[in-house]
């Protein structure tokens, strides 16, 4: 089981699969209800690993490992491995761990360790 946090909501989930999409959270297809987002950035954090996360605008943290992260604006932070690739149109990218695939972003830093 993972514990996700989105702008401080926590969902308990075995879901590996994470999109948030202007402000609708979708966690393996299945839609959650979180109520509308006001804020102008949306945070996640998952607590766990997670196959993937996809968000048209977030500032991602993964306490685990992932398989890929697709972000068009925000952060992405993983302390663990990442299995495929992470890409952000706009922001810093940090991995602790490896990458097996690709990282990319226009806009921000890479950073590794």
């Amino acid at each position: 089981m993972n514990t996700i946090f989105i702008n401080g909501q926590r969902i308990t989930t075995s879901g590996g699969s994470i999109s948030v999409i202007n402000g609708k959270v979708t966690i393996d297809g299945e839609n959650v209800d979180l109520g509308q987002f006001n804020e102008k950035v949306i945070n996640i954090v998952v607590e766990g690993n997670v196959n993937s996360i996809n968000s048209s605008s977030a500032d991602v943290t993964v306490n685990g490992g992932t398989g890929s992260i697709t972000s068009s604006s925000g952060d992405v932070k993983v302390k663990g491995d990442v299995a495929g690739s992470v890409s952000t149109m706009s922001g810093d990218v940090s991995v602790k761990g490896k990458v097996e695939g690709n990282v990319k972003t226009m806009s921000g830093d890479i950073s590794r360790g």
